[in-house]
């Protein structure tokens, strides 16, 4: 296995990629960076205004010398030729038939369907309910009920947001303890779910700020919990954009050999890059994560070499489309891929997938699914990160859109 170098795997993937109207939407908020925040702002507003496309023209209008010719004689033939009507549905029926289902499954058959065919393809697959930081008790006792749900139909690999689990608004930014206390309750109502359901259950990456290192302290608390120690199938994120991240992967390491059953570490880049630079900035903190990707892809390939030296005590999910740390990781493993797999996220990663797949490496796809009894209203905010974060300039999928 160690023979895959860099360019061959670069290859393999480009040769497998998807030709879709998708990932030439995806282009065009790369290569065109002025239309990113127009094309978020009219995926947020598509399903809310009374005319989408009268709403994408007015926003482009004070642009009109920002975009290149051939674009503005499209934007323009479209607004003088084409009945606003036409246009409002079009774009609605690409949102919800194209983009979308690019980034997410919508409904129930939809997840059974992608499941049986990856499967029989060789590839696992990871059910993420999605869900982002709930507001209100009765939000979060419906996330709480969607995970359940999940677990008792779907069963298998299932990720939690644990901040969907608890009302913001409960928590008190100066009461640390306090906080820590009530999500140790929710990941142990989870943990007691997963046990009843045989399911593997891992903890999503999470904001720096507010969440991260607290979700941390509650991961390693409650997994060293005598009513949990023995699951082995119980894991967590480590983003590798961290500059602490090592240092994280060095306490996981530690938790996972005191308890003397293994853990899981789904290693991942980032996906809050934005968020965390604007909160910083605003209050004058020192920024915590690596400001160049380059530092980043060290960063994770370091971070995978340490766990792959520990695989006695550490299941490591590379989640990674990046041929460089693919190879990376392939040259540690040397062909041994004991409690090792690598993760792709549905529909992005879909040209490493079927190159994986072909090539019998372990992977498994990382799934979004609007949750029970939700609307594609919920998933919006999780569709507008994966919109930004992949149309950004150096993203290496791109490269194999």
């Amino acid at each position: 296995m160690n023979t895959f170098t860099v360019d061959t795997l670069s290859k393999a993937i480009r040769k497998s990629r998807p030709m879709t109207l998708t990932a030439l939407f995806l282009r065009m908020g790369s290569l065109y960076p002025v239309l990113r925040p127009e094309f978020l702002k009219l995926v947020d507003a598509a399903s809310s205004v009374a005319s989408p496309s009268e709403y994408l023209y007015q926003s482009l209008r004070p642009l009109a010398d920002k975009i290149p010719p051939h674009l503005r004689a499209v934007f323009w033939a479209g607004e003088k030729f084409v009945p606003n009507r036409l246009s409002d549905a079009l774009i609605r029926s690409a949102i919800d038939n194209l983009l979308t289902p690019y980034f997410l499954l919508k409904d129930e058959k939809s997840f059974w369907k992608t499941k049986k065919r990856f499967e029989r393809e060789g590839a696992g697959i990871i059910l993420d309910v999605v869900g982002e930081e709930a507001l209100f008790t009765s939000e979060a006792e419906n996330y709480l009920a969607s995970y359940e749900y999940a677990m008792k139909t779907f069963g298998g690999k299932v990720a939690v947001k644990l901040s969907s689990l608890v009302p913001s608004i409960s928590f008190n930014p100066s009461n640390c303890k306090e906080n820590k206390r009530i999500l140790k309750e929710k990941f142990a109502e989870i943990l007691l779910l997963a046990q009843k359901y045989n399911v593997s259950i891992t903890l999503d990456a999470e904001e720096y700020f507010k969440w991260c290192l607290l979700i941390e302290d509650v991961f390693c608390e409650t997994v060293l919990e005598d009513r949990f120690r023995k699951m082995s199938n119980v894991g967590v994120a480590l983003q590798a954009y961290r500059k602490d991240s090592f240092a994280s992967a060095k306490r996981l390491l530690a938790v996972a050999k005191t308890r003397r059953y293994p853990l899981t570490v789904r290693v991942v880049k980032g996906a809050y890059w934005d968020t965390e630079f604007a909160i910083a900035e605003q209050n004058g903190w020192e920024y915590p994560l690596f400001e160049r990707k380059e530092e980043t892809d060290a960063n994770f390939d370091r971070i995978i070499s340490f766990f792959l030296q520990n695989r006695e005590h550490i299941y490591l999910a590379a989640a990674t489309q990046n041929p460089k740390n693919i190879a990376h990781a392939l040259k540690e493993v040397d062909g041994d891929f004991t409690n090792f797999e690598f993760q792709v996220l549905f529909g992005l990663g879909e040209a490493v997938r079927r190159t994986l797949c072909r090539l019998k490496i372990p992977v498994s796809v990382y799934c979004p699914l609007v949750r029970q009894g939700g609307s594609i209203l919920d998933a919006l905010a999780y569709l507008v990160r994966r919109i930004l974060e992949n149309t950004a300039g150096n993203s290496c999928l791109l490269e194999n859109l």
